[in-house]
């Protein structure tokens, strides 16, 4: 199920940037159709600058209904769950990307219709949770069915496995763009190396794979040498610096190589979060670990809401001479983390030393 939803989201995500720069462009901002299909030709820097922002504008407002919604659910939905079960949320959230993907057909029907119409999609499936919702149910019931020594290991395979659809979905979505005419670039990708449709979708799918795989290999390693949780979040974590500084030095089409370069540099990066869920999962009892990955997706969510300010408001000041400023902002985070990460295994380390040396019993005199 799991992989099969991401293959669908996939899917989805190739038609959606797309939708939203065509709709931008052409109805929102009133420009003609010639001039939205050549705006990254070179010779439109002003259609695509306009578009850019008003697009970034859209994301930005999009990204506070992901935040914000699934912050009024997640608390009420995390007990219920603990409760009665894990399976009833994620049914939910699927009938809400349901929906989702019935708003954007209805929008590639409609072709006068505004960007903003897709705001009702964002808010069909929002309402539900989304992914906030949807992660805490499946990592609360792997919880249930695993023990502390396996843990890792198995979420580190779920997540090899759920995140593999993905690159499948977008590779189906390209041969559907073939069919019916969508796909997405990304801004960054479309503003600084000027990617077409099959270049991107190449390079996408690839690190998608790759970082699957290099996750699924540092996982097995570091089980088979009885590695911390904390040591495999830690290497996460630099690889995700590693990964954004390269991207970061990317500042003009002829760097195109870097790109690949970031991608096997970047390998390990899907482990942060088998290895931080992991590790969070381990403190509560089994009865509360529904409240807990609730507690874990509240914050996830406001730190979505905060990236895309930050982000939103940086990418649109600078979309002419650094619009890879988002790379440098990740990649100054994860470091922040990684000195955090480390501090957190010496005081666990210090406790468990404390621990060891700590008599166990009473002393009868």
């Amino acid at each position: 199920m799991l992989f099969l939803k991401m293959v669908a989201e996939g899917n989805v995500t190739v038609i959606a940037e797309t939708l939203q720069l065509d709709r931008s462009c052409r109805v929102n901002l009133n420009f003609t159709e010639e001039d939205c299909m050549a705006m990254d030709d070179g010779n439109h820097s002003d259609v695509q600058k306009a578009v850019q922002v008003y697009q970034n504008n859209f994301n930005y407002y999009q990204g506070l209904t992901a935040s914000l919604l699934p912050i009024l659910v997640i608390f009420l939905v995390g007990s219920i769950s603990d409760r009665y079960g894990r399976k009833l949320p994620m049914v939910i959230v699927l009938g809400g990307f349901i929906v989702y993907a019935i708003v954007y057909l209805l929008v590639i029907l409609n072709p006068s219709w505004p960007v903003e119409v897709l705001y009702a999609a964002s808010l069909a499936v929002n309402a539900t949770g989304s992914w906030v919702v949807f992660n805490m149910a499946v990592y609360s019931y792997l919880t249930d069915i695993t023990t502390m020594e396996t843990r890792t290991k198995r979420m580190g395979w779920m997540d090899a496995v759920w995140s593999m659809g993905r690159p499948l979905g977008t590779l189906l979505g390209v041969w559907l763009y073939r069919t019916l005419g969508y796909v997405t670039v990304y801004l960054w990708a479309r503003a600084v190396l000027g990617w077409d449709v099959s270049q991107y979708s190449n390079w996408s799918g690839a690190s998608d794979i790759f970082h699957q795989i290099g996750m699924v290999v540092w996982v097995g390693m570091a089980s088979s040498y009885h590695l911390s949780d904390y040591t495999v979040a830690i290497f996460g974590l630099v690889s995700i610096a590693i990964w954004n500084i390269v991207l970061a030095s990317i500042v003009d089409p002829c760097m195109w190589w870097l790109a690949i370069v970031a991608t096997l540099l970047g390998a390990p990066k899907a482990s942060i979060e088998p290895a931080l869920r992991s590790l969070i999962t381990s403190i509560p009892e089994k009865s509360d670990v529904g409240k807990t990955l609730a507690f874990l997706g509240l914050m996830e969510s406001i730190w979505l809401m905060v990236d895309k300010s930050v982000y939103t408001h940086l990418y649109n000041a600078l979309i002419q001479s650094f619009p890879q400023i988002n790379f440098v902002v990740e990649g100054a985070i994860s470091s922040i983390l990684i000195g955090g990460l480390i501090l957190l295994k010496r005081d666990s380390e210090r406790l468990r030393d404390d621990n060891a040396l700590r008599p166990s019993g009473n002393v009868i005199n």
